[in-house]
């Protein structure tokens, strides 16, 4: 009971931390951005379950494990991971992407401005890693004990992991308000949503799902949810992978720090938190 209650500790404190930031930055009322928060962490936690069960589940019968068996038919290590941290980024991502949506319609009345897709979206990522930490520090605890090694891997998951989240939810956050606003001012479009737009892809995809007004924000949707996806699985890789006998982990900060800045910038004119509302092209 002592042990669950120092756990709980643990993965709580760097989420008050994280989630004390966001309220301050946002610029919504401190009661309502509160709300938010809780509800946002609470469905967050939801998220995460289904990753949980999986893994608990590959742990009680680790001949189901597919990835056990891909391990040893695949030769190399970096193949391996790749495949493996593909489907973990879409699966979390999807998971996240879902908790976010379903925060904004519950609060859509605060979600009014173009920066609320990043800070929904770090709330969700906040729930999600909280629940992660405490699978990930009950094995550590066990494993190391209260050792310098604890210690490393709580600074990461509390600082490095968290921090990750926010950004790959808060990204297809600030794409999911850019679809439910709809039009801005300026020229939002990257190549992979050009690729989206190819007639092909809209005919065979999008046009027998649904109606032509709707099939912009589906791209757009779709655009966001690729970055996740994208970033997670980098970041992920750069944990792993070593460049030119150097730990690629080193990496992970200016990483996140200059593609989040590249992304997120597309989307602010120069009142930074203006939104532009318009109808949605026909």
């Amino acid at each position: 009971m002592i042990k669950l209650l120092y756990i709980l500790t643990l993965s709580s404190l760097p989420v008050l931390m994280w989630m004390s930031v966001y309220i301050f930055l946002n610029p919504q009322s401190r009661l309502n951005s509160f709300r938010v928060a809780v509800y946002g962490i609470f469905y967050g936690i939801l998220a995460m379950i289904p990753v949980l069960l999986l893994q608990i589940y590959w742990a009680t019968y680790p001949d189901m494990n597919i990835f056990r068996i891909l391990q040893g038919v695949i030769p190399s290590s970096y193949l391996f991971f790749g495949i493996f941290f593909l489907f973990a980024a879409v699966l979390e991502e999807v998971l996240k992407a879902l908790a976010l949506i379903l925060l904004v319609q519950q609060f859509y009345k605060s979600f009014d401005q173009i920066v609320d897709g990043i800070v929904f979206g770090a709330f969700v990522a906040l729930g999600f890693a909280f629940a992660e930490n405490i699978y990930y520090f009950t094995y550590v605890v066990e494993s190391y004990q209260y050792s310098m090694e604890f210690l490393a891997v709580f600074n990461l998951r509390s600082f490095g992991t968290m921090l990750s989240h926010t950004v790959f939810t808060g990204t297809f956050g600030i794409f999911y308000a850019l679809a439910y606003f709809g039009n801005f001012k300026k020229d939002t479009s990257f190549s992979f949503r050009k690729i989206l737009q190819l007639r092909l892809t809209r005919n065979m995809f999008l046009a027998p799902f649904f109606k032509p007004k709707h099939v912009y924000r589906y791209l757009v949707l779709s655009e966001g949810i690729f970055y996740a996806f994208a970033m997670h699985w980098v970041f992920n890789m750069l944990i792993k992978i070593r460049i030119y006998d150097v730990e690629a982990v080193y990496f992970t900060l200016p990483f996140l720090v200059f593609t989040s800045l590249w992304l997120w910038s597309n989307f602010f004119d120069e009142t930074y938190m203006k939104v532009i509302r318009a109808k949605v092209s026909e």
